[in-house]
């Protein structure tokens, strides 16, 4: 009896997960200062290794991903080697890919070592260089005007010329790159005290 009470609990909160899986599009968006806030750490690296991980008595499956840093903009970390759990729901964002560079915005561990991007899809970019600027841009997959949101036009325009960025480079309103140089200046000027 005590086997079934388990079990239905089980399919409840599994019954529960479903919508939020099926809807997972309506996580909010999330703005650059609260990203920069929520996250224990802020890493620019490559994507060094992904691995299925099944911890003990882990209730769902969990990847681990590892990714050698080229720079910590918040956080501590051991050594260049990062490495990190997160619950992997099959076929759910965010994926990550061996040899991939990116800019990772990571929630603190959980009590059980788990961590995700910040806002799911959102505190994951993949760094590309631009063919004609040859500067490196970033993307999260979705439009980017809402990272912006909330930031003052002279905390921007202070961050561009700073960043060396032109300003026709900066955001159109329906923007889905923004500039990796643009968007640590505005980071370290977020974690600077004022």
């Amino acid at each position: 009896m005590r086997l079934r009470g388990e079990l239905l609990s089980i399919v409840l909160i599994l019954v529960g997960l479903i919508p939020g899986l099926a809807l997972g599009h309506m996580v909010l968006p999330v703005n650059l200062e609260e990203m920069t806030e929520s996250a224990g750490l802020i890493v620019v690296g490559r994507c060094a290794d992904v691995v299925p991980h099944r911890g003990a008595g882990a209730w769902f499956p969990e990847v681990e991903v590892t990714v050698v840093a080229r720079e910590v903009l918040k956080g501590t970390v051991a050594g260049p080697r990062i490495t990190f759990r997160q619950i992997d729901l099959e076929g759910r964002k965010p994926r990550f890919v061996v040899g991939e560079d990116l800019l990772l915005f990571l929630y603190p561990p959980s009590g059980l070592g788990l961590t995700s991007p910040v806002g799911m899809t959102q505190g994951r970019f993949v760094i590309t260089r631009d063919p004609v600027t040859g500067r490196h841009m970033v993307s999260n997959g979705g439009d980017l005007q809402p990272l912006l949101r909330g930031l003052r036009a002279d905390r921007l325009e202070k961050a561009r010329q700073a960043a060396g960025v032109n300003s026709a480079l900066m955001l159109a309103p329906t923007a889905r790159q923004l500039d990796l140089d643009l968007l640590r200046v505005l980071v370290h000027d977020l974690l600077s005290p004022h």
